[in-house]
């Protein structure tokens, strides 16, 4: 298979941050907004990315442009705190902590040491992440 083939073009509106920030008050300034944009993806990875004009070029002619003008693209999102035995009780009823666990959280989590059973779940799992947007976790 030539590389060609691999390659993946996304055109829309983009949003990214360019750079990392210290102090919240700065983030505006490091946003770009780029409102006809362009992303290639050669094998999974960014091979090109800025506005369509700029790219539109780079695009062989076998290549279908995956058209997302009038839709916001954005970066993947990153979850810091994740706890994938609790998948399934998103939104579960909350009580005191130490009640909550001993009730609900500790007898969901001991259903995991059935191997199978924790491959389901952790392929829903993720499955979710990537459904709401999380890529990174």
């Amino acid at each position: 298979m030539s590389g060609e083939h691999t390659l993946k073009a996304v055109r829309g509106s983009f949003i990214d941050v360019t750079r990392t920030v210290d102090n919240p008050e700065e983030i505006a300034s490091a946003l770009r907004f780029i409102e006809d944009g362009l992303l290639l993806i050669k094998q999974g990875k960014v091979e090109w990315f800025g506005e369509w004009e700029n790219g539109k070029h780079q695009i062989p002619d076998t290549i279908r442009v995956r058209d997302y003008r009038g839709k916001l693209i954005v970066p993947g999102f990153v979850d810091t705190h994740i706890h994938y035995p609790q998948s399934e009780m998103v939104g579960a009823y909350g009580e005191q902590l130490l009640e909550w666990l001993n009730k609900h959280t500790f007898p969901t989590e001991r259903r995991y040491e059935d191997l199978e059973y924790a491959r389901e779940m952790s392929a829903f799992f993720i499955k979710q992440l990537l459904r709401n947007g999380t890529t990174t976790a």
